[in-house]
């Protein structure tokens, strides 16, 4: 037992790190010290800051996002006291609802289907500019960043995989279709391996190959078991 905490709400690992989310907003970073009976002292606190609405983390950095939509990168500088000044912000915008992350790439998702990448440069005041546009479609319910890949989930269930083009203009020719089955609610990886979960609780694993139009053979049933409600994986 690494920690007994009931506030936790959700937890995040890379490389050799992880860390801890609580319901007040606090971050944590594991130290290393197991509990020892009911004490469990190996954290170290990040930020408390009750915005925090999630947290990822990919390579050797960390990000988090708030209920404002605020997105932040820890700059390596933990707590002092109440003071958790080693935050970084990377963008300022309402319409994100959720970010993924995976290797060196950071990306968000906006309430309009709009899926964003980040180029390397924060915030300056609320000038957040260091944002290019991957796809803009109002059915994209979800992103999965794996290894070297993004994907998206659509409403209809349909999974595509990002090419590397970017948007021009309100053209996003950058995606390949990897499924389309109404029955597909969620989607976790391992290293560069896609899963996916169906709503019968079927778990397929993607062999890579796209679909042919509406044919969309790439797909290997794992499991079948319609106790199932959610898959996950490590973080490459």
């Amino acid at each position: 037992m690494l920690d007994n905490n009931p506030a936790t709400k959700a937890i995040s690992a890379a490389g050799d790190a992880l860390y801890q989310l609580h319901n007040t907003g606090k971050i944590w970073r594991y130290t290393g010290a197991p509990c020892s009976g009911g004490s469990c002292p190996g954290w170290q606190m990040l930020d408390n800051n009750p915005a925090t609405m999630t947290v990822t983390a990919a390579g050797n950095a960390l990000y988090q996002l708030h209920n404002t939509g605020k997105i932040w990168r820890y700059t390596s500088t933990p707590c002092s006291g109440d003071n958790c000044p080693g935050w970084q912000m990377l963008d300022n915008n309402p319409a994100t609802t959720a970010i993924a992350a995976a290797g060196n790439a950071l990306y968000q998702l906006h309430n309009t289907g709009k899926i964003w990448r980040h180029t390397g440069t924060p915030c300056s005041g609320s000038s957040c500019p260091g944002w290019r546009m991957l796809d803009n479609n109002p059915a994209t319910i979800a992103i999965f960043a794996n290894g070297t890949d993004l994907y998206q989930l659509h409403n209809t269930g349909k999974i595509w995989r990002y090419t590397g083009a970017p948007c021009s203009g309100d053209s996003c020719p950058g995606w390949q279709m990897l499924d389309n089955n109404p029955a597909s609610r969620a989607l976790a990886g391992d290293g560069n391996r896609l899963f996916q979960l169906h709503s019968t609780g079927k778990i397929w694993i993607s062999t890579g190959k796209p679909c042919s139009g509406n044919s969309c053979p790439g797909w290997t049933m794992i499991d079948d078991n319609p106790a199932t409600q959610a898959i996950t994986g490590p973080k490459p």
